[in-house]
């Protein structure tokens, strides 16, 4: 009789979350389950470290709440009842709503996806490329949470600046505008330690007191949304005192400068919130004649009119770097993110047909349901949960209850994922092959699968595979889809034609000995302070105008990041303590004692887009106007958030979620 094999192995795997550090990992399997995972000690940026989230990773794996097998709706959409169907039939039935709908219309623009980032690894592509394979369809595009920011860069210099993260670590001093590392990009901290002992300052600017702000040597509390005025008001004081460097070279300076001495000092100052000391304390920062890092964070373009933010901090960094004394490196990105996501997308999968519909994130759930002519027959979702995470909730669950066919593929019942016609489980990171590069760093990751799938589960690929041979079994020819693509044979064209920008990756599996770092390009910068092709105005134009409307409710409502959970990703299980629990609302302890609040009672919040409910905390370290609750739970926030603005912002697919309002009653009895 054989012996069962007891012994530990260990698979190299990475972290796929929307997170800055995409980190290498250590798998510990023990008969075919996950047991534990660690850090990747060969992983340059994450060095063997890895956050709660990922320490959390076999719970997460193993939640009660996983998917097992492809679900069918037996009652009414949102009423949870479900039947366990095969494989064959959840394919069989995606391909004859398919195929109906392209008998109806001649066209497959009618059936569409909406996906982002639940993981943002290469082997998503593929899912993306069978509806590409089909023609003309109905698709998802921008980027809700740093596109502002990205296209503001590009058009002000030409491209992204990039400088690795671990130079940081040599900076004298660093300024972080709208991050929060302690929180949400833990392993950069090591690096902003290892300078501030070596005498550097820590300076960070938020509207919130953060735990980063409460490490910091200077915490600057500003007005929500007040960054650019904050930089403009910089430029104003260094250029009195002759501390700019020589513009000639900078296209659209004269128009910069104009809007910018037109600009009123008491106004910036009011618009900021800043008292005097602040101010001369950041003037003296930028003045240092050392290396002044920059860190513009993705929290500054939660509002309208962010790509201006982000401009003009950019602006302040270029016009304080001189080229011998003084080095003032911008860190927003690793440009090679999206390089060589672009590439894969243009040599693996084919481009988008003409006649195909590209709709904003932002709008995408109001515009479907504006079509009079070829509407959704079918909307299938993956790696989101928008009724979890976007604006306008509304009308996501009119679309979803309206959608004649709506297919989730999903790790776990979502919030979505209950509106489902059809529910695909699909495996987690550790049952497939991926790769992976950083949107932060510049190391790239091989994933391998660590253990067999999760019960039925299948990777997005394997389903994609599955319903275009059941659709040319109907109709041979109608999918165009390779069919014998495998996860591993993917991984190996992705690594093929990225070995052409990066030649040291001449094979995925050598990844499976070490992550590789990648070398980034620099950018040949043509720097333009001129905002867009108009040649008379300049990116100050128009920021103030936006701000100074009579608002309906008390209060700014802002969403904090949470060290245990990413939006309303790892909600299962965490027993650890948060600082700020799913069923809080943290306030002012002024606001609170004026409306009679104690902790712990429990508030409605409110405005014209819904409500949610939550219990008092009591905060002295938040401004009086500001309201700060957690994404994710049973009740999530973005309830609250409508699209209210129709400006540059939403035209770059950046989400807005700091300009909502909302009001505050007491409601019922406080919490025990």
């Amino acid at each position: 009789m054989g012996q069962t094999n007891h012994r530990e192995r260990f698979t190299r795997t990475t972290c796929p979350r929307n997170c800055y550090s995409s980190c290498s990992m250590i798998a510990h399997v023990k008969n075919d389950r996950l047991i534990k995972v660690t850090g990747d000690p060969k992983h340059g940026f994450s060095r063997g470290k890895l956050c709660a989230k990922g320490y959390q990773y076999p719970e997460f794996v193993y939640a009660e709440n996983r998917l097992k097998y492809p679900l069918r709706r037996k009652g009414e959409r949102g009423e949870e009842k479900w039947e366990r169907i095969s494989w064959e039939e959840a394919c069989s039935t995606v391909a004859d709503k398919l195929i109906e709908s392209f008998d109806r219309r001649g066209t497959f623009r009618s059936v569409g996806y909406n996906t982002f980032s639940g993981n943002l690894g290469f082997l998503q592509h593929a899912m993306q490329g069978f509806f590409s394979y089909l023609g003309d369809h109905t698709y998802s595009v921008g980027n809700p949470c740093l596109g502002t920011g990205k296209l503001a860069l590009e058009r002000q210099r030409g491209g992204i600046p990039y400088h690795e993260p671990v130079t940081m670590a040599d900076a004298d001093c660093i300024v972080i505008w709208g991050a929060n590392p302690a929180v949400t990009n833990i392993h950069q901290m090591k690096f902003i330690h290892t300078a501030r002992d070596q005498g550097a300052v820590l300076i960070v600017i938020d509207p919130v007191f953060t735990p980063t702000a409460k490490v910091a040597d200077i915490y600057i509390q500003i007005k929500p949304g007040s960054d650019a005025a904050l930089a403009a008001l910089l430029i104003k004081h260094l250029s009195e005192q002759n501390a700019l460097i020589e513009p000639e070279t900078i296209e659209g300076f004269d128009v910069f400068q104009r809007d910018l001495n037109q600009a009123d000092v008491n106004q910036l100052l009011s618009e900021t919130g800043i008292g005097e000391e602040a101010l001369l304390a950041l003037v003296t920062a930028y003045q240092n004649p050392g290396t002044v890092a920059t860190w513009i964070g993705f929290g500054m373009q939660r509002y309208a009119f962010g790509d201006k933010s982000v401009r003009m901090v950019d602006a302040l960094a270029i016009l304080t770097e001189n080229a011998t004394l003084q080095k003032r490196p911008v860190f927003y990105i690793h440009p090679g993110f999206f390089t060589f996501h672009d590439r894969v997308d243009h040599e693996l999968t084919p481009g988008k047909s003409p006649g195909s519909r590209g709709l904003s994130y932002n709008r995408f759930a109001e515009t479907c349901l504006q079509f009079q002519e070829e509407p959704l027959d079918l909307l299938w979702i993956f790696n989101r949960n928008p009724l979890s995470q976007d604006e306008s909730v509304e009308a996501w669950k009119e679309l979803l209850d309206s959608v004649p066919f709506l297919v989730v593929s999903e790790l776990t019942m979502t919030k979505t994922a209950m509106y489902a016609d059809l529910i695909l489980p699909v495996t987690s990171h550790f049952e497939q092959y991926d790769l992976h590069v950083s949107y932060w760093n510049s190391w790239l990751s091989l994933n391998e699968p660590a253990i067999t799938p999760y019960h039925e589960s299948r990777s997005d690929l394997s389903i994609a595979r599955g319903v275009s041979e059941a659709m040319n079994e109907r109709r041979p020819g109608i999918s165009a889809f390779p069919e014998d693509l495998t996860e591993l044979s993917w991984i190996k064209q992705v690594a093929a034609v990225l070995s052409d920008l990066q030649p040291e990756l001449k094979d995925a599996m050598a990844l499976r000995f070490s992550p590789l770092q990648l070398k980034s390009e620099k950018v040949k910068e043509k720097r333009s302070f001129r905002h867009h092709n108009e040649k008379n105005c300049s990116f100050l134009n128009g920021f103030f105008q936006h701000r100074t409307g009579n608002e309906p409710y008390d209060f700014q409502v802002i969403t904090a990041q949470s060290l245990l959970h990413i939006h309303s990703q790892f909600e299962t299980g965490m027993i650890m303590p948060d600082h700020l629990h799913r069923n809080e609302v943290a306030m002012s302890e002024r606001v609170a004692e004026k409306e009679g609040l104690q902790d712990g009672d429990p508030v409605l919040i409110f405005n014209d887009a819904g409500e949610v409910r939550r219990h008092v905390k009591r905060d002295k370290t938040i401004a009086d106007g500001i309201l700060i609750m957690r994404q994710g739970g049973e009740d999530p926030v973005n309830q609250l958030m409508k699209e209210r603005h129709s400006t540059e912002m939403k035209k770059m697919n950046s989400t807005s979620f700091y300009d909502n309002r909302a009001s505050m009653i007491k409601a019922g009895r406080r919490l025990l």
